[in-house]
């Protein structure tokens, strides 16, 4: 495959400090990245060994602890495959390659605390702490830098040219691997849809319902305990779990009907012509077959369990990504009244905290941040969920921005009261203080749809 011709690449420890101080793109270019990654539909996937293998490879080569290949959105750093690294994503502000994003060149660090960008930042602080950093962009066709492959070491080293190179071309393959992954149209584990198609489909489905006004429903399920599932019986035992978990669902259902993966063990049902109580019938089909498939492995019988969630189209969730939202919440209530069971999204009857991950936008896009309103002595005054977010109102205070992910982008204004205007539903429209606070972390003005 055809990639961008590669920029120059500039070894950058001798710096001035003024220099890359602060990585930020320009508007118009972050929001086109962003969208870039989105369409990528790569973020929160599943682990895939076309990747893993890059990773192992890379670390063996280099002979370093930690070799990781990454994908950044507005606020994090996520880990599509790593070795050696004990996290799965950190914040964006925390990044060394955060700097590549901005640059576009690989950027080799021989020792981080004689660099004046990342001397400060607490990776480095830690015992053992970084030392040797190099990160290299994974561009797109169009030239848009939506992660890393980096190496990362406790001890100063030097890098030469082969090296460079050798890992330029590791990362141009990381990039040829994400767009066979896109154009794939089965997981190659399951043979259920991948997650990209399945989106299509089914937003397709949902679209042909909306204008003909007949029904659909939505299922997302995931199997119980599978981790504990893989730990104790092997990844092997755990793959084979998964396709004959699709495979007896997929002798339920229809031939109109959709089955796709979206993560390790998550996933989804779209049931064309179907409303809510025909759906909740079908996913019992699908979780008794599930319940009552056996699988024999080194003389032990394997049985799996699985929790359901239901939603249905109405005018409240009118497209897919609302209704995999809501099908996703009652999964998660399903979790939590003791799993094995199958539950119904209802107005009021689900747990806010469930949202699925979207790429933080800019500008004019959509956004998902929760600000919080906190009374000085600590209470709430109360919550409002809205469907790009969360909304926390409260009277005079101390204004928290946080990120829609534990909370890992966070900027305190003291004394701080929200006078924006709010709709009916308590929705905040706008307000100075935020707007002011969020354009400090950001660089940018922050637009709440």
């Amino acid at each position: 495959m055809t990639l961008p011709a590669r920029r120059p690449i500039i070894h950058r420890d001798n710096l001035q400090a003024a220099d890359l101080t602060r990585p930020v793109l320009e508007p118009r270019q972050e929001a086109e990245r962003l969208n870039a990654l989105h369409e990528l539909d790569v973020l929160d996937s599943p682990a895939e060994e076309a990747f893993d293998r890059i990773t192992r490879l890379t670390k063996k080569l280099f002979d370093v602890p930690v070799a990781i290949v990454s994908f950044i959105d507005a606020h994090r750093q996520w880990y599509k495959s790593s070795r050696g690294a004990t996290v799965t994503e950190v914040p964006r502000e925390e990044s060394f390659c955060q700097y590549v994003i901005v640059d576009g060149t690989p950027i080799v660090v021989t020792n981080a605390t004689q660099d004046s960008r990342f001397a400060g930042n607490p990776y480095v602080l830690t015992d053992p702490g970084v030392r040797f950093y190099a990160g290299f962009p994974l561009q797109t066709r169009n030239g848009h830098n939506v992660g890393t492959l980096c190496l990362v070491d406790v001890e100063p080293r030097e890098f030469d040219t082969d090296q460079i190179e050798i890992m330029s071309d590791l990362a141009h393959m990381v990039m040829d691997e994400l767009h066979l992954r896109m154009c794939a149209e089965k997981d190659a584990l399951t043979d259920a849809l991948s997650r990209r198609a399945f989106k299509d489909a089914a937003e397709r489905l949902v679209a042909l319902a909306v204008r003909h006004e007949q029904p659909l429903s939505v299922i997302s399920f995931d199997l119980d305990f599978f981790k504990h599932t893989n730990d104790t019986f092997g990844h092997a035992t755990g793959d084979r779990v998964l396709r004959e978990a699709v495979d007896v669902c997929a002798a339920c259902l229809r031939t109109s009907d959709l089955i796709g993966r979206l993560g390790g063990e998550e996933f989804s049902v779209v049931l064309p012509n179907t409303d809510q109580a025909g759906a909740v019938d079908a996913a019992e089909k699908l979780r008794l077959a599930i319940a009552t498939n056996a699988i024999s492995t080194e003389g032990k019988t394997i049985k799996s369990t699985a929790s359901f969630g239901v939603a249905s189209l109405n005018s409240i969730a009118a497209d897919m990504e609302t209704l995999l939202d809501h099908a996703d919440q009652a999964l998660y209530r399903a979790k939590s009244e003791g799993r094995n069971r199958v539950a119904v999204w209802q107005p009021g009857a689900n747990d806010s905290r469930v949202a699925r991950r979207r790429v933080l936008q800019s500008g004019s896009n959509r956004f998902q941040w929760t600000f919080v309103h906190r009374r000085l002595h600590g209470a709430m005054a109360f919550r409002r969920r809205r469907r790009f977010g969360d909304l926390d109102i409260g009277r005079p205070s101390e204004a928290i921005l946080f990120g829609d992910h534990g909370g890992r982008i966070r900027q305190t204004v003291p004394h701080c009261r929200p006078n924006g205007t709010t709709d009916r539903s308590g929705v905040l429209l706008e307000s100075p203080n935020l707007m002011l606070l969020a354009s400090a972390r950001i660089g940018r003005r922050l637009s709440v749809e």
